[in-house]
């Protein structure tokens, strides 16, 4: 089980009532965007959810990653997802945690993953700052 710590906004500093006051509709909504682009394969909408302090966890390095997103959501002829099971784990002063299953199909695969994603805030925005495949069903 996941522990959930949240911040009171009234104990905050001003600069964290945005994280503390954050609802999981508006985090949903965040990944939800993310998903969107992802499945539409627009991929500037897609590397645009990234922060700019995200590090690959399974690349070398961020052009490697960056090159491998390209190649797989680029040459699929179609892509479909499905969020579900979302929760807030953690909340920071200057991070979030989520997790949350997501259903993965095109043409030539599909998978369902328990995904962690760290978000942080960025020129006013929630950015992936950590993305985690913690379970993959395939």
């Amino acid at each position: 089980q996941a522990r959930v710590r949240a911040l009171r906004a009234a104990d905050a500093p001003a600069e964290l009532a945005a994280v503390a006051t954050d609802s999981g509709a508006a985090l949903r909504a965040a990944v939800s965007n993310w998903i969107q682009a992802w499945q539409a394969q627009d991929l500037d909408a897609y590397f645009d959810h990234y922060h700019s302090r995200y590090l690959p966890r399974y690349q070398d390095d961020i052009a490697e990653w960056r090159s491998n997103r390209q190649r797989v959501i680029g040459n699929a002829a179609w892509i479909r997802l499905e969020l579900s099971d979302f929760q807030v784990v953690e909340r920071e002063a200057d991070r979030i945690e989520v997790q949350f299953w997501l259903a993965y199909e095109s043409g030539s695969y599909q998978d369902r993953t328990l995904k962690k994603l760290v978000l942080a805030r960025e020129d006013s925005r929630w950015r992936i700052l950590e993305e985690v495949n913690l379970e993959v069903q395939a």
